[in-house]
């Protein structure tokens, strides 16, 4: 089981499925930021992250000292 980086929901990582998933929920693992996200945060900010995660994710980028991307041309921190 994982937790999403953003929502905090518990999932399975989609290339671990299992029959008889408990949570209902998926996701993936974001090599670029050394996340996990749920599908659901993962797909509704296709567009980038939306500005609400942009705090807990610059802080985690440092504390990992992770590079942090430029922006995509919408503004947002590219999804990948």
């Amino acid at each position: 089981m994982f937790r999403c980086f953003f929502c905090r929901n518990k999932f399975e990582r989609d290339d671990h499925l299992y029959h008889g998933n408990l949570t209902g929920y998926h996701g993936k693992y974001v090599g670029r930021y050394m996340i996990e996200v749920c599908d659901e945060c993962y797909a509704g900010n296709s567009d980038g992250w939306t500005p609400a995660f942009e705090s807990p994710l610059l802080a985690h980028l440092t504390e990992k000292g992770l590079p942090i991307p430029d922006r995509n041309k919408e503004g947002r921190l590219p999804r990948d």
